[in-house]
């Protein structure tokens, strides 16, 4: 069994897109501070769910960043930050996937409503986190995502432009 933390189900899908764009330590923990400061923090609501693929048992789990209820919707919510406006698009779509992954994950085999949000957060030029995009979480793209970065963990994967332009299609401003 191999274990697989949903960040990296997200990140992964994008790494090449990040990684072309230089990214340091001091960012990630300024990133850190920033989902405090702005109450994307929140620690009760863990997701581990066992997920079987091509033969293989894989343990997903990870924390939302913000979990509330609203109005009889599960509202799921990822704060992304970044430190260029080159960032911010390819962020907002990663923190749109994880927000559907755990969509998913908190709600498999439940007719349960969800509203995902990814905000992103670039100090450079926000003054509090933007809303990059916020609608109804898509249980099939979750689970395309979820097959997607699996297959990249498995060296079993389809070029990654591909991967973000169906991403792309779902993601309505």
């Amino acid at each position: 069994m191999r274990v697989v933390g949903v960040s990296k189900l997200a990140y992964i899908l994008f790494s090449e897109r990040i990684n072309s764009i230089i990214v340091d330590y001091k960012n990630i923990k300024r990133g850190i501070y920033y989902h405090r400061i702005f109450g994307f923090d929140q620690q009760d609501v863990k997701c581990e769910v066992f997920y079987k693929y091509k033969g293989e048992v894989f343990l997903i789990r990870g924390k939302p960043d913000d979990v509330y209820i609203d109005n009889g919707y599960i509202v799921i919510s990822e704060l992304k930050t970044c430190n260029t406006e080159k960032l911010r698009e390819i962020m907002g779509m990663m923190g749109f996937v994880q927000a559907n992954i755990y969509s998913y994950l908190l709600t498999r085999g439940k007719k349960t409503a969800t509203i995902v949000n990814s905000y992103v957060y670039n100090p450079r030029v926000d003054s509090e986190p933007r809303l990059f995009i916020s609608t109804h979480g898509d249980d099939k793209l979750a689970d395309w995502c979820i097959r997607r970065s699996l297959d990249l963990i498995l060296k079993d994967a389809e070029d990654k432009d591909k991967i973000i332009s169906y991403i792309s299609q779902h993601i309505k401003k």
